[in-house]
């Protein structure tokens, strides 16, 4: 019995030995030798480096206000966008009310929209933002389709600022 199991073991071995590729004496054979190191790919990391703005400001009729001017070296971007009735002064939004948004940039206005507020989705939602480069300013303003109505709007924005050239750093993918 000892003898089939000794057999049984050594076929065993053998065929496992076969299946996995190992050779008789594979032991005592050198280790292969390991290829020369190569340098990896480089990866260069920006990094998003973004601080939060929120205000709400108040527009009277017609007239015109700043929501912000970016800082050299930055841009901001404006995201999100929310009419509000003033608290003491409170008129309902009418959808044939104006709201329009500018860039103003050395002396030149440029007009970003220019709608009824029947037109635009409340809050106003931007998926990648309005961009304002370094030095431009954010214009907004609002005008009532009733000419009777002298109140003030509320107007809440949010955004951020984020570096024109972003902080990079560089880094070496080994191989």
């Amino acid at each position: 019995m000892n003898r089939l199991l000794l057999g049984l073991s050594a076929g065993l071995a053998l065929g496992l030995a076969i299946a996995l590729g190992v050779r008789a004496g594979a032991a005592a054979s050198p280790p292969p030798q390991e290829p020369a190191k190569e340098e990896g790919a480089l990866l260069r990391l920006a990094f998003a480096d973004r601080t939060p703005v929120w205000r709400t400001v108040n527009l009277e009729d017609k007239v015109p206000a700043m929501l912000v001017r970016a800082p050299e070296g930055q841009r901001f971007v404006l995201t999100d966008l929310w009419l509000l009735a003033h608290e003491r002064l409170p008129v309902g939004v009418d959808e044939a009310d104006r709201l329009w948004l500018e860039c103003v940039s050395a002396g030149q206005r440029q007009v970003v929209f220019d709608q009824r507020v029947g037109e635009l989705e409340r809050p106003v939602r931007w998926q990648t933002g309005v961009a304002f480069g370094p030095g431009q300013e954010a214009w907004v303003a609002y005008t009532f389709a009733d000419d009777q109505v002298k109140r003030p709007r509320r107007l809440h924005f949010s955004g951020y600022y984020e570096p024109v050239e972003p902080p990079l750093l560089d880094v070496r993918l080994a191989r």
